[in-house]
Order: structure tokens, then sequence, then C-alpha cells
């Protein structure tokens, strides 16, 4: 933007002028996320694990975690053609992983357990307004908000294992999942200068993105062999004849899943929602 209006506007003093309207920002910071129906998901393992340690006398060693804060990275290109005004465009990185492990065990000779590990990332292209408010001699404050488009993979890997005395059995699924869609993003900030061109900026955005087209690919290993899936990835919840309960499970499939065992089926919903805290530089043409 700013190499084609100053190569399209024929006097120098008016392309040094539209210079000045631009500024770069840089940052990093730290937010978390919801998680969406990997959080229900979560919950209802937990619940699953709790049931059948009741059940079966067991007792309740670890829990698996939602995945929860992680870092955060952006560069804004910002134009103002009022001085209250900003219009910014934006390109960013997010990350978040989580490591966590849910086990049973009855007495010293039987266990089950299960390692839970996914990586979130993000690329997020956003479209920014800003509204700029004097607020003291050297602070500015200003209220922003506005439109992304967000590029998701998550990254997981799933491992059970039954252990009786001295035999172990394990089950592994790694799996990667891409989405892409829109989302929402406002929040607030402060500026303060350090030199002529460069300022000091700390904010705090909130987001709403939520992604339900999720196509999986998935590696499923155990004792007996390998088998590759791909398709989308489904969120259900299934029967558990033990205890006599329904509980969310994920399911990869070309089709939507069906059967007895089945109900509430629906494509996954996993949010990238959530606060972020950040801070960085404002460097002014």
């Amino acid at each position: 933007m700013v190499i084609f209006c100053i190569f399209f506007i024929p006097s120098s003093g008016k392309a040094k002028n539209l210079l000045q309207m631009f500024s770069l920002k840089v940052s990093g910071g730290y937010g978390n996320t919801t998680g969406g129906d990997f959080g229900n998901l979560i919950s209802g393992m937990n619940s699953q694990f709790a049931d059948i340690a009741t059940l079966y006398g067991a007792t309740v060693t670890d829990e698996l975690k939602n995945v929860g804060w992680g870092p955060e990275f952006e560069s804004e290109l910002i134009f103002k053609p009022y001085p209250n005004i900003g219009i910014g465009l934006s390109v960013g990185y997010m990350k978040r992983r989580v490591k966590s492990r849910g086990e049973m065990k009855i007495g010293s000779w039987a266990r089950t357990s299960l390692s839970w590990e996914p990586t979130y990332t993000a690329v997020p292209v956003k479209l920014s307004g800003t509204y700029y408010l004097q607020m003291a001699p050297k602070i500015t404050a200003y209220l922003t908000a506005g439109i992304g488009y967000y590029l998701a993979k998550i990254d997981y890997t799933t491992r059970v294992e039954h252990q009786l005395y001295n035999v172990l059995q394990w089950e592994q699924d790694e799996g990667q999942l891409k989405d892409h869609g829109f989302g929402f993003h406002g929040g607030v900030g402060f500026e303060y200068p350090l030199v002529k061109n460069i300022a000091l900026y700390a904010q705090g955005l909130w987001r709403s993105t939520h992604l339900n087209d999720w196509k999986a690919s998935s590696t499923h290993r155990e004792d007996w062999g390998t088998q590759v899936d791909s398709g989308t990835f489904w969120f259900v919840e299934q029967w558990n004849q033990e205890t006599g309960k329904y509980y969310p499970t994920v399911l990869v499939s070309d089709t939507r899943p069906s059967g007895q065992t089945l109900r509430n089926v629906k494509k996954a919903d996993i949010g990238y929602s959530g606060i972020i805290f950040g801070a960085g530089l404002k460097f002014t043409f």
C-alpha cells in the first residue's frame, strides 16, 4: 500500500504526507482458548473414568486437561486517514499446547491410562478499525474491533494403555485437523511514546472464533497393525454398556456416523475464542 501511494502520487510533498499516515505495530502476547467441543470431550472422558473407577473399585490418579494459554504474535500495518481513526491489516500466529494423562488403578496389578497431547496453531489475517482518544499529553487510549480469517490446524496424539499384571495392551492415534473460517475481535489498548517515531503499547483483546468443518487425517496403531482414515471430524455421544451412560467421543468419517449406540451426531465445533493480552512497539513512518 505504501509503495503504491508513493509511486502514483506525483508530488513528493504529498507522498511524504501520505507516508506519515502509516504506522507498523509488532506485538507479542499470551492468550487462552476455550476449546469448544474438545473441552466437552475432555470433561466427558474424565467423567467416564470416574464412573468406571467407581464401578470397579478403582482409584483415579490423574485427569485429562483442556488446552489453555499460549503465545501469540502479530504484525499490523495501520493507515490513519484522520487523527482519531485508523484502519489496520494484520497477520498473526498463535499456538496452544497441552500434555495430560488420565489414569485409574486397581491396586498394583491393573491400570488403564489415556494420554492426550493436542497442539493448536492458527494464522489469523485481520482487518480492524481503531478509534484513538488522547487521555493525557503522552498517553493515547484506543478502541479496536474487526473481522478476521483464520487458517487453523490441530495436531494431536492419543494413547490408551491397559495393563493387567505384566501384560500390556495399547492403541495410539496420531492425527491432523485443518479448517478455516471467519471470526470477530474487539478490545482496548494504550500507547505511550518512547522516542519520536516509536511508541510502546499494551492491549487486551477478546476473540470469538468457532470452526466446524474440520477435515481430518488419522493413523491408528495397535498390536495387530495400522489403519489410516481421513474425512470429516465428528463429535458424537456414544453409549457405554458398562456404566449405562452416554459419553462424548470423536470420529473420523467421510459420511455422517450412525448406529444404535450413537446420539447427538454433529460436526465437531472447535473454538479458538478467548482473551489475549499483548504488548509491543509501534513504528511511525
